[in-house]
């Protein structure tokens, strides 16, 4: 029969796995949530942008509501995240500018031909 501290110790051991996967999910959902948002065939810099300022700030709301952390610790999480979601904006800009010059690189080949 389980004595009381062993009970205690798996009620201890279950909440910190359950603490541990909400914040794998929720860590995950931070990051993949705005990059399907800013992948959208119809999505501008300027969406990006205001999709990247909103979930930095979000998550910078939500770190520090349940953080314990000191504010420097904050910071860091929060620049961290913002750094990934700026990356993802500048490599999906210099793909849509590419994809725009192959496009009117392209129109000006067909034209060329018909001349």
């Amino acid at each position: 029969m389980p004595t009381m501290e062993s009970r205690h110790l798996t009620a201890v051991w279950s909440r910190a796995l359950f603490n541990r996967t909400f914040g794998a999910l929720l860590g995950g959902l931070a990051l993949i949530l705005p990059m399907i948002i800013m992948t959208i065939p119809s999505a501008s810099v300027q969406k990006s942008l205001v999709v990247s300022s909103l979930s930095v700030l979000s998550i910078a709301f939500i770190v520090a509501r349940i953080s314990q952390g000191s504010w420097k610790d904050v910071l860091g999480i929060t620049a961290a995240y913002a750094a990934v979601l700026v990356m993802f904006v500048g490599t999906e800009n210099e793909r849509t500018l590419r994809d725009m010059a192959m496009m009117r690189s392209n129109e000006s080949s067909i034209l060329f031909r018909e001349l």
